[in-house]
Order: structure tokens, then C-alpha cells, then sequence
């Protein structure tokens, strides 16, 4: 959908950066620019330019859901729940099939302790976009906190499926899952699992310090 804007690339900001100004000097109501000028500034930590620029995206296109999810994002981060929350269902109302926006209202959700709304966020991402759920993890261990072990170990055992990379972190609250449900054979095999995988990157740690 062309009202998500253009993502920018990590291991590009500081390029992108450059670009970016001179775009908005040239075309000074350029909202993707001021959008991905945000998301830039996002990544590197300046919370409050991010906010600056994607609210400046905003004030020039009002329907780019980017902007609203990003600017969700930025607040979550600054502490502003409420409007953090807003922002996101606005993204969502713009762009239903967002799937990064249903993400984003999960993440905020869980945060205020609403797990309940969070779960059917987190359901509705997945549902869009199996693949690509930026957060993966935290849906397995929502569903620990509801204590619905059932759920945790079929959400992760349905991501390992499609083969996301993202969902090996959350191995650790499978076990936990498993280990709830009376399956403590295979509990005990999935964190000499994790144990395992702590002691390789350590040692690639060591390997990398000696250098």
C-alpha cells in the first residue's frame, strides 16, 4: 500500500540522512521524507528530533500510516502510552492490512498490561503476515503471562514453521511453556538447547575480544 512510505534501510542512515535534508529543501512538503527522516533519527536514538520530523510528516499527508505507526512507536518509547496507543490505531484505520501497525498496538497494549487486547493484536499481525512480525517473541510470552501455556507452545511451534529466524529467541519461554504443561523430558532438552547456544556465543565472543 503506497500510504506506508518508504522504509530506510539500517545500514543506511547515515546516507540516508543527507539525502533526506536535501529532499525536504527541494521539495519542502516532501511528508515520506520527513517520515523516513524520523524513522532515521528513531534508530539512533534521538527520540525527540524523531517526534519532531514525524509529526511534521503528518502535518503534510495525513494518510501515510507509516508516519502514524512509526510516531507510535517514538512515543512508546518516550513513555506517552496513551497517545502512543492512538497513534497506532490510527495507522490502522488507515491501512487495516498493516500488519506492522496490528504490532505495534500489540507491544503497546502489553506494555500497559492490557495482555488480553494485546494477544488479538499480536493474532492480527500474524494473521496478516506470518513472516515478518517484528516482535515475535513477545505473543509467546503474552500468552505465558495469561498463563495459556497451550497457546505460547502452539504460537511458537507455528512460527518455527514458517521458519522466523526472530522466534529462536523466544526458545527459552517454549521451555517454560512445556515445562507448565507437565512435559518436563522435553522442557529439560529445549534449555540444554538454550544453554547450549549461550556457551557458542560466548565462546564467539572470546574469539572476536582476542583478535
Amino acid at each position: 500500500s503506497s500510504n506506508r512510505g518508504n522504509y530506510l534501510s539500517e545500514r543506511k542512515v547515515e546516507d540516508g540522512l543527507s539525502e533526506l535534508h536535501r529532499a525536504v529543501e527541494l521539495v519542502p512538503e516532501f511528508a515520506v521524507a520527513y517520515a523516513n527522516l524520523g524513522r532515521a533519527f528513531k534508530i539512533q536514538g534521538h527520540l525527540e528530533v524523531a517526534e519532531k520530523y514525524t509529526r511534521k510528516a503528518i502535518e503534510f499527508d495525513p494518510q501515510l500510516a507509516f508516519s502514524y505507526s512509526n510516531l507510535a512507536v517514538i512515543l512508546k518509547a518516550r513513555g506517552m502510552l496513551k497517545e502512543a496507543e492512538r497513534c497506532a490505531r490510527k495507522a490502522i484505520e488507515l491501512d487495516p492490512a498493516f500488519f506492522q501497525a496490528h504490532a505495534n498496538l500489540g507491544l503497546i497494549l502489553s506494555q500497559t498490561g492490557r495482555y488480553e487486547e494485546a494477544v488479538l493484536a499480536y493474532r492480527k499481525a500474524i494473521q496478516l503476515d506470518p513472516t515478518e512480525l517484528s516482535a515475535p517473541g513477545d505473543v509467546v510470552v503474552l500468552f505465558l503471562r495469561l498463563n495459556r501455556p497451550k497457546e505460547a507452545i502452539e504460537a511458537y511451534e507455528a512460527a518455527m514453521a514458517y521458519g522466523i529466524s526472530s522466534y529462536k529467541s523466544s526458545i527459552f519461554y517454549y521451555g517454560i511453556a512445556l515445562g507448565q504443561l507437565g512435559n518436563r523430558k522435553q522442557a529439560i532438552d529445549v534449555f540444554q538447547k538454550v544453554e547450549e547456544r549461550a556457551k557458542r556465543w560466548l565462546e564467539g565472543q572470546r574469539e572476536l575480544a582476542a583478535k
